[in-house]
């Protein structure tokens, strides 16, 4: 090992993965200390959700077939339309979001969502018969109907907020947050998922699956309330002026270099003037 540690080709590997995880890490991270209060809320709540999502979509494949007694076939049409209902909520409800703003638009999602999250877990954790058309089914379908809704709100809302709370320098950097904080939620929910499943087996049986849906609706209820309670009105109306201040100081910063780097193009009079002398 010592050995190997010494060789270019290792340590040009170190480097390399250190410089990865610096520029897709911690540079963004750095650069977004001065963000205003809204961005940092919504990279928050956007990694909570990251978690809760990934989370959710992992269980589903076995939750439909172990708890609920559904084939494969009939799970992979759910999780695929659920999936693909996403998508076209936030056609339909995408342009609303900009009507209602972002604060309001985030609460209206996180509240729809967590709704969603509590008929998902009610789903299994009480004896509603099990198979296809069962009230299982019914509650779970149902829960993941308000969900996919939710997320028509949720995402429009979220990036909006990201592109309307960052300036144009450091606008780059906080979808950066945003996307990194995303997969962060998706690595943490393998984490957390297993002990969670293992601890409330025996509560949930027979796999402790609801277990972990009733922890990510209490998640989703933890960032309705960081929304409601540091989303404020206030901080958004800080969060514009601060970001057009910023953009016009970059523009004026843009307008000066331009000058600078102009070069003096000699008029016609000039030339001839300059003709004559030699």
């Amino acid at each position: 090992m010592d050995q190997l540690e010494r060789t270019p080709g290792f340590v040009g590997l170190l480097q390399f993965i250190w410089l990865t995880f610096y520029d897709k890490v911690v540079l963004p991270f750095k650069e977004m200390r001065h963000a205003t209060r809204p961005v940092w809320i919504i990279s928050i709540v956007f990694t909570i959700d990251g978690l809760i999502y990934f989370g959710i979509l992992t269980l589903l494949g076995n939750f439909f077939p172990e708890n609920a007694n559904i084939g494969d076939v009939p799970t992979g049409w759910i999780i695929g339309l659920f999936t693909g209902g996403i998508t076209l909520t936030m056609i339909i409800f995408g342009g609303l979001t900009d009507k209602l703003g972002v604060r309001l638009s985030l609460l209206i999602a996180l509240g729809a969502a967590f709704i969603g999250r509590v008929f998902l877990s009610l789903s299994g954790s009480f004896d509603l018969g099990s198979g296809l058309w069962s009230p299982m089914f019914y509650m779970a379908i149902f829960g993941l109907l308000i969900i996919a809704v939710a997320y028509g709100f949720f995402q429009p809302a979220a990036y909006g907020g990201m592109g309307k709370f960052t300036s144009k320098k450091n606008s780059a950097m906080g979808f950066a947050v945003m996307y990194g904080g995303m997969n962060l939620g998706a690595f943490f929910s393998g984490l957390l998922s297993p002990p969670v499943r293992r601890a409330s087996a025996g509560v949930f049986p027979p796999n402790g699956f609801t277990g972990v849906f009733w922890l990510y609706t209490a998640l989703t209820l933890l960032g309705l309330l960081v929304v409601y309670l540091f989303l404020t009105k206030k901080s958004i109306f800080a969060a514009e002026k601060t970001v057009e201040e910023e953009n016009a100081q970059l523009a004026k910063d843009t307008d000066e270099a331009i000058k600078e780097e102009t070069v003096e193009v000699p008029s016609d009079e000039s030339l001839l003037n300059l003709t004559g002398k030699q």
